[in-house]
């Protein structure tokens, strides 16, 4: 297996717990890995290891929630590996790692860091990222993951990922970061989450007027599309790159 798609399978296994862990410490989930000292785990997994433990919470969460949980979705069925063949050791110490300052921080500080440990850019002005009303439908474009709706969402008490938003992925990082997004705002199932890194859906007939504001990274800090572009292939929204 390529070095480059080991060390993507390990950085989604990274942000995976550490999501894992943040439901789990907001009660909306029971305690495994954050259950003191592991003690039904060590109970019960015999000859198994803490990369095994991954495996089983992964697995389990990826009925609500494929990305990040399914690594066939997030790196694509021929470069997907098994969290189980993570060696134990990195594992473990993936788990003492999930320090308390990762559990209580923000949404936004936790989207921040995992967008920047996946590669992502984490740095942009989000004050013109509208707030949300009940019937707004946004559609955030491909290279971010989730980060500018979810930001719209801390401010929007009244809007859901389901009903009014829309994320666009392009490569594994985007989809891993649009799961963890989604794990963060207890959205499960992820209809909302598209991959379509060239707009061919998005601007297909059936949907390029259903979107009342795009939002996407400005050109000047590496976003793929203009406003220009944007605006003739989204004509009724509200273009909004940061």
């Amino acid at each position: 297996m390529p070095v480059f798609v080991i060390e993507q399978r390990d950085c989604v296994a990274q942000q995976l717990l550490v999501a894992l862990a943040r439901r789990e410490h907001a009660g909306r989930t029971p305690k495994r890995l954050l259950e003191p000292s592991l003690g039904t785990w060590n109970q019960l997994k015999g000859n198994l290891n803490h990369a095994h433990l991954l495996a089983l919470v992964a697995e389990d969460a990826a009925v609500r929630f494929p990305l990040p949980a399914d690594l066939a979705r997030v790196l694509g069925e021929d470069a997907a590996q098994d969290f189980a063949k993570i060696p134990p050791v990195r594992a473990y110490e993936w788990l003492q790692h999930i320090t308390p300052e990762a559990l209580d921080t923000s949404s936004s500080d936790a989207i921040a860091s995992a967008a920047k440990a996946l590669g992502l850019p984490f740095r942009y002005a989000g004050a013109n990222l509208h707030k949300l009303q009940t019937g707004t439908r946004v559609l955030e474009l491909p290279g971010t993951g989730g980060q500018l709706v979810a930001r719209a969402m801390t401010r929007s008490p009244d809007a859901t990922l389901h009903v009014n938003c829309t994320i666009l992925t392009r490569d594994w990082a985007d989809r891993a970061l649009a799961g963890v997004v989604a794990m963060e705002f207890d959205a499960p199932h992820q209809d909302f989450i598209r991959d379509d890194p060239d707009l061919a859906w998005a601007t297909s007939a059936a949907e390029r007027g259903r979107f009342d504001l795009v939002f996407g990274l400005d050109p000047d800090k590496g976003g793929a599309f203009d406003a220009d572009t944007l605006s003739s292939r989204f004509p009724v929204a509200t273009i909004v790159l940061v």
